[in-house]
């Protein structure tokens, strides 16, 4: 997998995370530190500092290759941060440490979780009746080019097409209801051959029109995704 982002508006937003992460080990370390400082426990702490220090170097790594096995990581430091919070002190500096961590990362969990860094993609559901996108049609140069509206979340979308289009490029993306939006292409993702490309896009609503109709759409999405699911496990 390839990925290509628009450096010029993304990359403080991401050197951004980066310092989110960066700030969590550190409140990690200071509150494995302040257990520390009995002679008991102190050899056990360094051993989990070290641990802990190796497993965020490959953590950093992750994020900054935008990979979806950042989630996976994400999921067990914040899994081990919960456990950490329940079997520490309330009242205690190492609590209030954990406490921040735990923050940071969901923090940035929040930020991040938007189709620009990583669009859900539906490739294992083969029924094409019950995956969660729309047809849709992309005008490039006054051609349009048909297309597949994959995901939807936070004011932006992921967009896939069978085009190579560049990052920073501005399209009008046309929806099956007639509706249109004016998109930027803020990221794009190259998976194996034969599948299309996935651009993350920005919807750019200025006018008080266009957000109305991006909120009526938007709800038109949830409410489909939802009817999809539930005609896939009702019953015949």
């Amino acid at each position: 997998m390839k990925l290509l982002i628009n450096k010029l508006k993304l990359q403080k937003e991401l050197d951004r995370q980066g310092l989110y992460l960066i700030a969590s080990y550190v409140f990690i370390i200071l509150a494995q530190l302040y257990d520390g400082l009995s002679l008991s426990t102190f050899f056990s702490k360094m051993f989990t500092i070290a641990i802990v220090s190796c497993y965020f170097v490959v953590f950093y790594r992750l994020l900054k290759g935008l990979y979806y096995t950042f989630w996976t990581s994400m999921s067990i430091i914040v899994l081990w941060l919960i456990y950490c919070l329940f079997t520490t002190p309330f009242v205690s500096f190492s609590f209030l440490f954990y406490s921040v961590a735990l923050f940071l990362l969901a923090l940035e969990s929040r930020e991040l979780w938007t189709p620009i860094y990583y669009p859900i993609m539906s490739w294992w559901e083969y029924d094409f009746r019950y995956r969660n996108d729309l047809k849709v049609k992309a005008i490039v140069d006054g051609k349009a080019i048909e297309g597949r509206l994959t995901d939807l979340r936070k004011g932006a979308g992921c967009v896939s097409l069978f085009k190579e289009l560049k990052v920073g490029e501005h399209v009008q993306i046309e929806l099956k209801d007639e509706n249109s939006f004016k998109v930027e292409i803020m990221s794009k993702r190259y998976y194996s051959l034969g599948r299309p490309l996935s651009y993350g896009v920005r919807f750019e609503l200025v006018e008080e029109d266009e957000k109305a109709e991006f909120k009526k759409f938007s709800k038109f999405w949830r409410n489909n995704r939802k009817q999809k699911r539930k005609e896939k496990f009702s019953p015949a």
